[in-house]
Order: C-alpha cells, then structure tokens, then sequence
C-alpha cells in the first residue's frame, strides 16, 4: 500500500509539472508540428485555421477550432472532412485504474464527405508509411495486438456532456452514380456508467424527411460480458416508424429478442421517399403495418405472432430465414381473412374488349401456323433460379377477389428443396364445388422437368363464366 500511494504521489508531482510547464507554452507554435505528423502518417495535409486551447487542470481539457482534413487526389472535394469546434474534457487519474471518464465531448459543425472513385478506390483509404509493412509485418498486427488489446481494456466508462451539433454526411459512389446527403445531424449520449442505463438520442434529415432515433440499454456491461440486458429502440419519421422493445445479447452473434412494431403509412411514398419508386398497377400499396415477436441471433430470424395489415387485408402470420447453411432456408405462412386483389391490377380501359377481340381476329387469320405473335416461344425456360434457396411456404386464405371472380377457402402450399418446386392447391372453394391441384418444377436436372395437375368439381359453370368475362 505505501509503494502505492508513493507512485500515485509521484504521479500526481509529474502532472502539476506539466501543468505549470505547459501553461507558459504558446500552442499555436506546434500547429505546424501536429500538421507535418498528420502528413507523414497519412499523405495529406491538415488544416487549422483556428485557436488551439489546452488545459491540464482536472480535467485535461482541449479545444481546436476551424480544422480540415484535406481529401484524396481527384476527389470531388477539397476536404474529406472539416469541424467548426471540437471540445474535449478527459479526467486523468481515473485512467490509471483503467476507467475512463470523459466529462465532456462536443463535436460542433462536422461535415465528413465520403468518396469512392471510378475505379471503386474509397477516399478513406489512406496511403499511410505504416500500411505497407502491415501485410508482411506480424510483429505489428500478432503480438501487438494481442498486448494492445489488454492494454486496452476499459473496467468503466462515463460519458458526460457528449454531443454531435449539426454533422454533414456527404456520400457519392462514381461507379454506381449513387448518391447521398444526411444534413442536420444532432445526437447525444448519456452514460453514467457501465452499469448504468445508456441512452442516445438525435435525429437527422434525409431526402427532405426528418429522421428520428432513440436508444436505451439497461446495462451496456452485460452486454460487452455477453450476456442479455434489456433493449429500446426506435426510428421515427414520417414515411416510416420502426421499434423494438426487448432484450439483446452479444455473445459472438448479435442477437435480439423482444416486439418488434413497423408502420408505414404508404408503401408507395416510402418507395418513392428511399429513390425506388414502384410501377406498380392499381392504386394499392398504401398503408402497410407489421407487429410481432422478433428472435434473431446471427444470420437466423424469425418473426412470430405476427399481425398484418396492407391496404384493407388484414392477416396473420410467421416468417423465419436461417442463413448459416450453403443455401438459405425461408419458411413463411400467412393466413388472411380476404384477398381482394383488384387494388393491384391496371385500371380497366374503356374498349379494351372490342379492341382484344379485334386483335385475336386479326392474328388468328394471319396464315398457317398461327401468324406473328400467335406462335409459343421455343426459347428455353430457366430455372436456375430454384437452386439458389429453399423454402417452405403456405398460405390460406378465406376468400379471394379477382376483378368479378369470387373463389373461397384457399390453402396452398409451396416447397422448394434442391431446385425442385412444389407447388400444392389443396382447397379452393369456386362457385358451389371444389378443386386442387398440383404443379411440380424440377431444376434439379440437366433438362427442366415440369408437371400440372388440377382437378374441379361440381362447379357451377355459368355464374363462373358470367363472372369471368
């Protein structure tokens, strides 16, 4: 104990030292050292244009002002990125029994453009001296990393005042043409310890929509131990509001346990909103609503108990894939009350018949064999797709709508296992009798094998074909 409060008393000497040493020294005199250092491990030049504050009084504390990182050659932008302030306060003596207390962060005005190339070269990527013998060096990233990592070791962390002020997020893709702007962006975090409470709160604006997001975790040490603590979470905007509410877990794989909530108001301006417009007939896709119980642990999901609601359809449901194995596995079931499909379909258009008539007319009597456009196709059907997952799927319905057409109870099933689809229409209620059938697609082979098979009756024919035309 006395060699202890020896050291800590030799330490604490050194640190009013360096305080009274360092509080006669002008910063601005190392500006130029700290730009050339940047420069020599990076390959490109730093900007500080503003005041540069340091104090060693408890806690240490810094303050630069006007700083920019230039970006790499041929880049869009002068600079990857650039901050108005940048504020830190970081208790010291707190470090020595590895707890690290940050009093205050506050990042004012950055703006962060990112950048990939014709070539796909992001401007992330640095041309620093130490990246080269990275490679073939094992001595920098094996034991290193190894005596870095328990160096590193954090026994608690304390966040006060922590806060991003008006960020800039410019992102351009010049191979895909893809890009991005997030403007506005705000957040803070509060943690007074590991076992306490974290929460984060902000928000931002994209595509003229802003962008709402909380986080709350019970005990962020279970989590970094492994084990489970409670988990909130919520994306809040106008186009779409998604939540969570339960545990999480991360023990290798990230996993998530809990209720999960989607509402989307209209499946059309969402579309539109993310720069995928849907052409799409009809005038459905609308509101759209998901709620159920959410597990997840690395690459299987699923969602149980689930309740939902397109347009006027209201159903219920489960949903799992398991991605862990060579091919993914997708299994689903959904039962709804009623299908109206007449929301999807392309508006009727006045002499669409007659013109139809007049068209079948016409090709039928334009020669031996059929005529142009009345010939099958004698390309050959692909089926390779089916090797890419398999799938078990079943839906039932108690009635679907298609234009006049009224058929009832419904339940089909389809598996797909080794590129072989199966395709099962156990009931179908039409018009006063019954039918089923079966279609079986096996692209297992060299050659596509395709059967059919479907079987109706005592349906009542007339008030069918009345319906049907």
């Amino acid at each position: 104990m006395k060699k202890l409060l020896i050291g800590l008393g030799v330490v604490v000497a050194l640190l009013v030292a360096v305080v009274v040493v360092v509080s006669f020294i002008p910063l601005d005199r190392y500006k130029g050292e700290i730009q050339a250092r940047v420069k020599e491990q990076t390959g490109r030049d730093l900007r500080i244009d503003g005041d540069i504050s340091l104090s060693l009084f408890p806690p240490v504390a810094i303050s630069v002002e006007n700083v920019g990182f230039a970006n790499a050659p041929g880049a869009s932008t002068a600079e990857m990125a650039t901050i108005d302030r940048l504020d830190v306060a970081l208790q010291i003596l707190p470090l020595l029994s590895g707890e690290v207390a940050i009093d205050r962060f506050i990042l004012e005005k950055p703006v962060i453009n990112l950048e990939v190339d014709a070539e796909g070269k992001p401007n992330w990527q640095l041309e620093t001296a130490g990246s080269a013998a990275a490679p073939s060096g094992e001595s920098g990233s094996g034991s290193g990393s190894g005596s870095g990592g328990e160096a590193a070791s954090v026994s608690e962390l304390r966040l006060g005042d922590v806060r991003l002020v008006d960020g800039t997020l410019n992102y351009l893709d010049r191979q895909s043409g893809q890009q991005m702007t997030v403007s506005e962006v705000n957040m803070e975090l509060s943690l007074p310890s590991l076992s306490s409470p974290f929460a984060a709160e902000g928000s931002a604006v994209w595509n003229g929509e802003k962008v709402s997001l909380e986080v709350d975790a019970a005990n962020p040490r279970a989590l970094m131990a492994g084990e489970a603590s409670n988990l909130a979470m919520k994306v809040d905007s106008a186009p779409v509001t998604f939540s969570f509410d339960g545990a999480a877990r991360n023990a290798g794989a990230v996993g998530l346990q809990g209720k999960l909530s989607l509402d989307v108001p209209s499946l059309r301006q969402l579309a539109a909103w993310t720069g995928n417009p849907l052409d799409f007939p009809g005038d459905g896709l609308g509101p759209f609503n998901i709620a159920g119980d959410l597990e997840m642990m690395g690459s299987k999901v699923a969602l149980t108990q689930a309740q939902i609601k397109l347009d006027d359809i209201t159903g219920q449901g489960l949903f799992s894939v398991d991605a862990s194995g060579a091919k993914p596995m997708i299994k689903a079931e959904l039962t709804v009350d009623q299908l109206n499909l007449n929301p999807y379909l392309p508006p009727e258009q006045e002499g669409a018949t007659e013109s139809q008539g007049a068209s079948s007319g016409a090709s039928s009597g334009g020669g031996e064999g059929g005529g142009e456009g009345g010939d099958w196709s004698d390309e050959p059907i692909d089926v390779s797709a089916l090797g890419a997952l398999n799938a078990d799927l079943a839906f039932n319905a108690g009635g679907i709508q298609f234009k006049d057409v009224k058929i009832g109870q419904s339940k089909l099933t389809v598996v797909l296992k080794d590129s072989k689809l199966t395709a099962d229409l156990a009931e179908m209620q039409l018009y006063d009798g019954s039918g089923k059938g079966k279609v079986v697609v096996d692209g297992s082979g060299a050659k596509p094998a395709i059967a059919a098979d479907f079987d109706l009756v005592n349906s009542q024919a007339g008030p069918f074909l009345n319906d049907l035309a």
